[in-house]
């Protein structure tokens, strides 16, 4: 997951767990809240979940994906380079700028990803709109490959005995599940929060505060890292992480992360509570400026 995708997922994460404490009463404020942000809360544990089911490795041929994978993006490299030089021709910048892509851009999707993303491209790239990319490289024959080749991936795949790779996928497989959290909490949470500037302006501050998507500079210093149950796959949810030497407490989001930006680099030794576990202190590490340090930590039961 690269670091815009991590900052909207912690937007949504810290949304959702500011909403969720019952230390902050926002259903007594609005008891419509309640309903309104289980909509996303549904998305994100439907990602996480998502995420948790790619990190199960199971045993099989992998490179019959990662030929598929070849094929299918520089088919869509070609089908899409015809494309955005047809729509600036017409000067339609907005549709130019869904198909303008390097070959490096579409390889860098990964197997999770790059089937949403081609199906993007062709909804804009028909047999129609196909058909008159002739002159730009481009033909109803090339957009029908890009679909052959599309179903070809996606039938391997789906094939867990000869394609599943073993790796464990990106976090980025999650994207499509925190960009719809997003929506809901645009739609449906977001509004009623509108409505407390008045009457409860220390909530409405709260939740705009957890909304916002903080760009960190580069060099910036990071913490992170996640709480796991003994399973050391699911993730606890309102864990405390306590950095005693910098004086810094957080709890963890819903799928059991952690991130401190703007951290005090130093040596850190931080300590990991929760009800019904063990204290887990991590042995001294050190985080230097301008890094992004990740701790996990697995938590034993009592």
């Amino acid at each position: 997951m690269d670091r815009a995708d991590k900052e909207r997922k912690n937007m949504v994460l810290e949304s959702i767990s500011i909403v969720l404490d019952p230390l902050n009463n926002f259903a007594g404020a609005r008891s419509g809240i309640t309903a309104a942000i289980g909509k996303a809360v549904t998305q994100i544990q439907l990602g996480i979940q998502a995420e948790a089911n790619q990190g199960i490795s199971t045993h099989g041929e992998t490179i019959n994906l990662a030929k598929q994978f070849h094929f299918l993006t520089y088919a869509e490299f070609k089908m899409c380079s015809a494309g955005s030089a047809y729509y600036a021709s017409i000067e339609d910048e907005i549709s130019r700028s869904k198909v303008n892509f390097t070959l490096a851009q579409i390889e860098g999707k990964h197997y999770n990803g790059i089937g949403a993303f081609c199906d993007g491209t062709l909804e804009l790239i028909t047999p129609t709109i196909a058909a008159l990319l002739v002159p730009y490289g481009g033909s109803v024959a090339q957009q029908a490959d890009v679909v052959l080749k599309l179903g070809n991936f996606r039938g391997v795949e789906s094939s867990t005995a000869t394609a599943r790779d073993s790796r464990k996928a990106d976090t980025s497989a999650i994207h499509p599940f925190v960009m719809k959290a997003i929506t809901n909490l645009e739609t449906y949470v977001d509004p009623i929060v509108n409505s407390m500037l008045e009457d409860y302006p220390s909530l409405f501050n709260l939740y705009w505060n957890g909304r916002k998507i903080h760009h960190f500079p580069s060099g910036t210093t990071i913490a992170e890292g996640y709480v796991y149950a003994p399973d050391g796959i699911t993730g606890i949810y309102n864990a405390e992480v306590n950095f005693p030497v910098q004086g810094i407490t957080v709890k963890t989001y819903l799928d059991g992360s952690y991130s401190i930006p703007h951290f005090k680099h130093g040596i850190a030794t931080p300590t990991a509570t929760m009800a019904l576990y063990r204290p887990n202190t991590a042995a001294p590490f050190e985080i230097k400026q301008g890094k992004t340090v990740e701790h996990n930590f697995i938590m034993a039961l009592i």
